[in-house]
């Protein structure tokens, strides 16, 4: 490498020419570091050797080039980027010999480099022509398709618009590539400044195909394999419009089998055996496929009227319903009253098939770090509606009432089954079942013992009977005022013989056999007076809440709690104060005093018999005095020990006993 000085000529002449150079190298500068495509160490010094052409130190910004370009390592991107910058500034020195050589290198990297014309020196672009005529020649390439990838020597490059591409000259191997085509190599002898024509023409192995579907996303699978949905033009649209299409390029030749199927239409199947006439090699346009419309019909018995009825989350009816259609497959199918899910099953529906669901209210869970029930607990599954499923944060303890609470539910989620995996092989998964009513977790092993709708009233006949050594068997001890009993004539003292036809011997059969009478039938009664006189009469029973103060099994507290919930929002009025006020009594046992006060002030009994206003009352006072309401709740009580209400059911004690304990307990006289 030649050395070159910063000396500046003395000439006007050359000062002139030289200071056009120099501001033509400034503008090269400039552009060429859009061009650079080095990074790190090579980034800076490049920047570096650019900012002292700029200021004009062209020793140092050369020595900077020296040291670049002989360092290892740099890409031949970074090495022509180098070569570049040194040959604008050799040729801003007038030395058009180093510029040569500089053009030398250059091409041995790039062999389609040509310098910007106006902006450099006329000499210096003389050199550079020079140079390429000795080093440069062309090859004039003509593609069937016009669109094939062009590799030289395992590089890939872009033929300029005329169909050339540069290279030195010497032998090249060529290839090219195009999805749908067997490749094509070839090695060519290039010349230095001449032109070595090259005809790639490529063999089809594929071909590509427009689908038409009458309707628009038509979903299409090729051999199995999904490959996209017809569409129309976005302005297309009414009668008229084209049809939709999906173009599947170079699909391989050979036999095929195209699946179209789409929500609520019959699934079409085409066949073919896709083949190329390499006189046209259009794309193959199928013929329209046209898309049968398919049905299903459903028929839901029972359930609450004017309840509505979904279908994947969309309302189509409203009970009490006939039957109605919907499309074939798999369906969710929801009734939903008051925007509550109370019943929900997902089935398989067929083309062209009826079928009939019975509809039983049920209770709404979600399934927590688990997609399915564990086969131990199917029966339990079957119980509720699986309305969610939702996963914990990672390492969280299920155990924990707090991991719960911090779980975001659905609405109207009445309980909550969670699964931990187990973490050492052999070992069993860990399952808790949670109360987001009760707001209570446990972990179980098996399902609750019982799992069905509780019963939440009880046919009542207003009278209690003992078996006592001194009175006999059968004695009636009780008879609710304006009960059935009473109605009847029935009196303390009195001794039952005969229920329903049958002779019955001690309490306990009297009991057993009222218990399977129905409500809608009278039931004979036969008894002894107290003065041996027989008397006989129809016992009409009444309906009587159930009440239930306390639960042994905290799984079945949790599920009583789920269809008190359920049926406090949907049931029929007889049921509806029976179900709020067992779950008024199920926060009171749990603690949650603040809820029960507002649950016992929604119970509505009136001025009925047996279970009514006074047994409210008791317990609105028992929820009271949770909270710390002391007086409030003496009101409460007051009211309940004035009453004739009674305990559990209408058969039930007198509630007001118990209220005026609770009074002598506050320190209050009754």
């Amino acid at each position: 490498m030649k050395n070159v000085t910063t000396q500046m000529p003395s000439n006007g002449r050359t000062m002139r020419r030289t200071g056009v150079w120099i501001a033509s190298l400034l503008l090269l500068v400039a552009t060429a570091g859009t061009l650079a495509q080095d990074t790190g160490d090579n980034r800076e010094l490049l920047d570096s050797v650019r900012e002292d052409l700029v200021q004009m130190h062209f020793d140092e910004a050369l020595a900077g080039l020296e040291a670049l370009l002989g360092r290892p390592g740099m890409t031949q991107a970074e090495r022509a980027e180098g070569l570049i910058l040194r040959a604008q500034a050799h040729a801003a020195f007038g030395d058009f010999d180093a510029v040569e050589e500089d053009y030398r290198a250059i091409l041995g990297i790039r062999p389609a480099y040509v310098p910007d014309g106006s902006l450099t020196p006329a000499k210096a672009m003389g050199r550079y022509n020079k140079v390429k005529a000795e080093m440069i020649g062309s090859i004039k390439l003509e593609l069937d398709p016009s669109d094939a990838r062009i590799f030289v020597d395992g590089v890939e490059v872009t033929p300029d618009p005329a169909g050339l591409v540069r290279v030195l000259a010497g032998p090249h191997t060529l290839r090219a590539e195009r999805n749908g085509h067997d490749p094509l190599e070839q090695v060519v002898e290039v010349a230095a400044n001449k032109e070595a024509p090259l005809l790639f023409e490529l063999m089809p192995n594929a071909r590509t195909v427009i689908l038409r579907t009458d309707q628009d996303g038509v979903a299409v699978k090729i051999d199995g394999e999904p490959v996209g949905l017809t569409a129309r033009p976005s302005n297309a649209v009414g009668a008229g419009a084209p049809a939709a299409e999906l173009v599947v390029e170079d699909l391989p030749l050979g036999d095929h089998v195209f699946e179209l199927t789409k929500e609520c239409f019959t699934p079409q199947l085409l066949s073919d055996a896709l083949a190329v006439d390499l006189l046209n090699k259009m794309p193959k346009r199928y013929e329209v496929v046209r898309m049968t419309p398919a049905r299903s019909r459903v028929t839901l018995r029972d359930g609450p009227d004017r309840a509505d009825v979904l279908i994947d989350g969309k309302k189509v009816a409203r009970l009490p319903a006939e039957t109605f259609e919907t499309c074939p497959g798999a369906r969710t199918v929801a009734v939903s009253l008051g925007g509550r899910v109370i019943w929900q099953q997902t089935v398989e529906m067929h083309e062209g098939r009826e079928q009939t669901f019975q509809v039983e209210p049920r209770p709404n869970l979600v399934l927590v770090g688990t997609e399915q029930w564990p086969s131990e607990l199917a029966e339990l599954g079957k119980k509720f509606n699986v309305v969610g499923r939702l996963d914990p944060p990672k390492e969280a303890d299920l155990g924990t009432r707090d991991t719960w609470a911090g779980l975001r539910f659905p609405p109207e989620v009445d309980l909550a089954f969670g699964v931990v995996p187990a973490r050492r092989q052999g070992a069993a998964d860990r399952w808790y079942l949670y109360s987001p009513i009760l707001r209570e977790v446990m972990q179980i092993e098996a399902a609750p013992p019982e799992l069905n709708r509780p019963q939440w009233n009880v046919v009542t006949w207003g009278f209690a009977v003992v078996d006592t050594a001194v009175g006999g068997a059968m004695r009636v001890v009780r008879v609710m005022a304006g009960g059935p009993a009473a109605k009847a004539g029935l009196a303390v003292g009195d001794r039952i013989v005969e229920v329903a036809g049958r002779a019955v011997e001690d309490s306990g059969q009297v009991e057993a056999t009222l218990k399977l009478a129905r409500l809608d039938k009278p039931v004979r009664l036969k008894w002894l007076a107290a003065n041996g006189e027989a008397a006989e009469a129809d016992l009409v029973g009444n309906l009587s809440p159930l009440l239930v103060s306390r639960l042994e099994r905290l799984d079945v507290a949790m599920v009583r709690a789920a269809w008190a919930e359920l049926d406090a929002n949907i049931a029929d009025p007889q049921v509806v104060d029976s179900a709020l006020a067992n779950l008024g009594l199920l926060f009171l046992e749990h603690g949650h005093h603040a809820l029960a006060v507002d649950i016992w002030r929604r119970v509505d009994w009136g001025s009925r018999a047996g279970v009514g206003e006074g047994t409210k009352q008791y317990y609105l006072g028992r929820a009271l005095e949770g909270e710390g309401r002391e007086d409030d709740a003496v009101t409460a009580y007051r009211k309940a020990a004035a009453s004739a209400s009674t305990a559990f059911t209408d058969d039930g004690l007198p509630i007001a006993l118990a209220a005026r304990d609770r009074l002598a307990d506050l320190g209050v006289a009754n």
